[in-house]
């Protein structure tokens, strides 16, 4: 039996600064079989609630359930607690609707498992 670790996957890189008016999708192969217990996502200030973020295990909407989370100059942290294992891919859509400046959000994911 493996022991369990926790690891973090950081969507917190030069990629995740998203031009004006531009969108990204960040992709990570999990690297535990185990679980997501949580999402922490960072919006800097000036991001005016214009930066929207949505995250995937695979092509399902974990974070939110449904629409998108928008902030500004906040960090937060969700509580997640969703199934992954080694062949699912930990994905982040990043749109930024603000027409005039770029953003750089970070997002965090924390994950519990057995590599």
């Amino acid at each position: 039996m493996n022991k369990v670790i926790t690891t973090q996957i950081p969507f917190s890189r030069p990629d995740t600064t998203v031009a004006s008016g531009k969108g990204v999708i960040l992709s990570e192969n999990s690297p535990l079989t185990g679980k997501v217990i949580s999402i922490i996502i960072h919006f800097p200030g000036g991001c005016n609630s214009l930066v929207e973020i949505i995250c995937y295990i695979n092509q399902l909407q974990i974070l939110p359930l449904q629409g998108f989370i928008a902030l500004d100059d906040d960090t937060v942290t969700f509580p997640v607690k969703r199934a992954v294992d080694g062949k699912d891919k930990l994905r982040v859509k990043i749109e930024n609707k603000d027409t005039t400046n770029s953003h750089t959000p970070s997002i965090i994911w924390n994950l519990e498992g057995e590599p």
